[in-house]
């Protein structure tokens, strides 16, 4: 099932989750502390978080199924989520 609102995503927790990954695959990314926009899709069941502007090319990666992250070689530029509903629910990044 999709999630129908951006409203009930913890995007800090999806945040710390991330900086947490990040340490465990030895990736050497800053992750900024702001978000500058999410969007949700849910016919798509697609959550996408923009943390910052890419400085130059932007390259996508995976860092758990069904969870990827996009760098500009610097910092961690943006979070995708598919199957999002699925991944939110069995993960706890939804508001209770």
């Amino acid at each position: 099932m999709a999630v129908q609102s951006v409203l009930s995503v913890d995007v800090r927790k999806i945040i710390e989750f991330l900086r947490r990954k990040l340490v465990e695959l030895s990736f050497n990314y800053v992750v900024p502390d702001k978000v500058i926009e999410v969007s949700l899709e849910p016919e798509l069941d697609i959550l996408f978080i923009r943390l910052d502007k890419p400085e130059g090319k932007e390259l996508g990666e995976p860092i758990e199924p069904f969870i990827h992250v996009f760098n500009d070689g610097r910092k961690i530029t943006a979070i995708e989520i598919v199957n999002a509903g699925s991944v939110l629910k069995h993960k706890g990044f939804l508001v209770r």
